[in-house]
């Protein structure tokens, strides 16, 4: 844990010092974008792999599907008033 906290602080300070650089933010924006989909890839290679979680999705029922896409609509309200009130242009 006290690795990530560290690697966490790093990459602040790091964000922080290139943040005048546009065209190296730009690269580091899309390396963050292709990581985050690379990462969406292998974990859903993980969960098709799973065969527990296949052979019981019948008795999952609905509570967890419903739970799952509240997450994710409550995911992106948030994200989107974020984005109105907290990013928002001067």
């Amino acid at each position: 844990m006290l690795v990530v906290f560290i690697l966490l602080i790093a990459g602040f300070a790091i964000g922080f010092g290139i943040k005048s650089y546009r065209k190296l933010t730009q690269i580091v924006e899309f390396l963050t974008t292709l990581s985050i989909y690379g990462l969406l890839f292998f974990l859903g290679i993980s969960i098709g792999k799973n065969e527990v979680l296949f052979n019981s999705f019948g008795t999952l029922g609905w509570n967890a599907i419903i739970l799952s896409f509240g997450g994710i609509l409550g995911s992106i309200i948030v994200a989107k008033m974020a984005e109105k009130f907290i990013f928002r242009q001067k």
